[in-house]
């Protein structure tokens, strides 16, 4: 029954994957969602139970593929409900880099530039009172209060700064935005860093900034690929580095569990889903915390109100994952949040997310503030396995301030020049 349920779901979501993209002629959220945990489950399925980790219940692939029907179907709705509304929709445009003028530039740089040396002080200030950059009260710090709204900022002005860089390939911007990057690093919340690399190079290529061909379409994803797996090796292996006191590492080793902890993340989603449904969890699907689902928007309105803010209320028990090395895990993918948030209703509100994902999809062919927001709101999809984000503030705050952005941009591009008299 298990082997015929895993060949059935390896064969019929790439069927599924073709249809779809059939339909949008680009890759969907739907697409975008279910691909990560594909090859995910592929490479436990090679090499996973061979390194200690824990065996799969056949139900994540029952659960996974239920969710991902109701998916395909939202995205197939939205496409038909988007080619019955030609007449009012804006027409498709070619997009272009950064049309917007020299006062516009000066204008994003600027910011960008305020922000990188107030994160920077808010990182420093830290250190200086904490005296270490590892540790829970240091990522709180850069988190919460000013300090995380400026962290929100700057990673606003990435599409624009990455714009400017790509129509002047001035080496300058390539290393601002290194820089930028460095201090999103220095949060140490994976999602910080990995969220806005995605979102730059989903951004480039749904823009069609750069033409790519098939080949190298894939060759940019696998160096991706690579480049946030060593982003991960990175956090790690510096905290390792810098909770050090004796100075004595056998590196080897540390390389290895990091390998094992890495794998552990990659199989967090599935396994604790596979773990949670062991504990029947999820054999009473009831309605829990569908508020806490929409906490990160509602939660826009509640910090301008004054009021509390809201959170995604749920009991996840950390459980083990490798009976050798010993990875736990306590996030069940998005899916599982899911059901364990809001029960039977979990498979409607996953049919109106990609609904109007897939909506917002169509929207970006027709404006380029549109296709901002899409491709960062969807970089959050590519970790569907990992975990649901879309109840943090962040997905909201950082979309609200690329549309300040944007019309900021666009009211100074419509400013009239004053030389008051002077001659050029």
């Amino acid at each position: 029954m298990y082997e015929i349920m895993v060949f059935l779901f390896f064969f019929l979501l790439p069927v599924g994957f073709t249809i779809d993209y059939y339909c949008w002629k680009r890759l969907t959220p739907c697409i975008v969602s279910f691909i990560g945990v594909y090859f995910i489950l592929l490479i436990y399925e090679l090499i996973g139970q061979s390194l200690g980790f824990i065996t799969l219940s056949k139900f994540v692939y029952f659960y996974i593929f239920l969710f991902y029907l109701c998916g395909l179907l939202a995205s197939i709705t939205a496409a038909i409900f988007f080619s019955r509304i030609d007449k009012i929709k804006p027409p498709v445009i070619e997009f272009s880099l950064f049309n917007y003028g020299d006062r516009a530039k000066n204008f994003i740089t600027n910011v960008a530039l305020l922000m990188s040396l107030i994160c920077s002080w808010h990182i420093f200030s830290a250190y200086r009172d904490l005296g270490s950059f590892v540790s829970e009260d240091f990522e709180a710090r850069l988190t919460y209060g000013f300090a995380g709204h400026s962290f929100a900022i700057l990673m606003a002005t990435l599409p624009f700064l990455v714009e400017i860089y790509l129509k002047h390939k001035k080496k300058k911007y390539i290393v601002f935005i290194s820089f930028i990057f460095i201090l999103l690093f220095m949060k140490q919340v994976k999602y910080w860093v990995m969220i806005p690399l995605v979102w730059m190079v989903w951004y480039v290529i749904s823009g069609k900034f750069i033409q790519l061909s098939f080949k190298k379409y894939i060759t940019i994803s696998l160096k991706l690929a690579l480049v946030l797996i060593a982003l991960f090796f990175s956090v790690y292996f510096m905290k390792v580095i810098m909770s050090n006191q004796s100075g004595n590492l056998d590196y080897f080793s540390v390389m290895f569990s990091i390998m094992i902890h890495f794998l552990g993340y990659l199989f967090s989603g599935i396994l604790t889903l596979s773990n949670y449904e062991g504990l029947g969890l999820y054999n009473n699907l009831t309605f829990k915390d569908a508020f806490g689902l929409l906490a990160g928007f509602l939660n826009i309105f509640n910090a301008i109100s004054g009021s509390d803010l809201l959170t995604l209320e749920l009991v996840r028990p950390m459980l083990p994952l490798n009976i050798i090395y010993g990875a736990v895990g306590n996030v069940p993918s998005i899916w599982g949040t899911l059901l364990l948030s809001a029960g039977n209703y979990a498979f409607l509100f996953f049919f109106i997310m990609i609904f109007l994902l897939s909506f917002l999809c169509g929207m970006s062919s027709h404006s380029k503030l549109m296709l901002m927001i899409y491709t960062f709101l969807t970089s959050f999809l590519f970790f569907s396995w990992f975990d649901y984000y879309y109840y943090l503030l962040t997905p909201y705050e950082v979309s609200a301030f690329v549309m300040l952005f944007y019309f900021c941009i666009q009211i100074i591009k419509k400013m009239p020049r004053f030389n008051f008299g002077l001659k050029k």
